[in-house]
């Protein structure tokens, strides 16, 4: 409850695509640039693992069931990863799936809050921000 009375809630308010790329907001990536970050390292981390994998079986015939659980894995995040890089860049709607699979797949949870809840990737790829409203206690609905 503020010093007013009323409860500050918050909801999302939908806007276009071209209200919301054209948003001063909008023009930097500002804290997505740790989720392209990540997207690159875990590319790259996969790749690593994925040749590893893949010469472990084709050089030593070292076929076991972590090798089998491991390889489709680096093989889905990599391409997802190689996919949701460009998407970031060009400030594609598509980025928030594949970020989504991304930070699941890694288990990022920080940056799954601030890809959840953060004004910035609401606003570029969502197409949304967040609007605080104060309940009016005279009338008990939202003002």
């Amino acid at each position: 409850m503020n010093p007013s009375g009323g409860i500050i809630e918050e909801e999302w308010v939908d806007t276009g695509p071209e209200f919301a790329l054209s948003h001063p907001l909008s023009q930097s990536l500002g804290g997505i640039w740790w989720i392209i970050a990540w997207c690159v390292l875990t590319v790259l981390a996969s790749a690593y693992f994925l040749a590893i994998i893949v010469l472990d079986i084709l050089l030593f015939g070292n076929l076991n069931w972590l090798s089998l659980l491991l390889l489709p894995l680096n093989l889905l995040t990599l391409i997802v990863g190689l996919a949701a890089i460009p998407c970031l860049f060009l400030r594609n709607p598509m980025a928030s799936a594949l970020v989504w699979i991304v930070l699941v797949l890694t288990l990022m949870v920080p940056l799954m809050f601030y890809w959840n809840s953060g004004t910035r990737p609401n606003l570029i790829y969502r197409h949304r921000f967040s609007r605080l409203m104060r309940a009016d206690p005279a009338e008990g609905n939202a003002a």
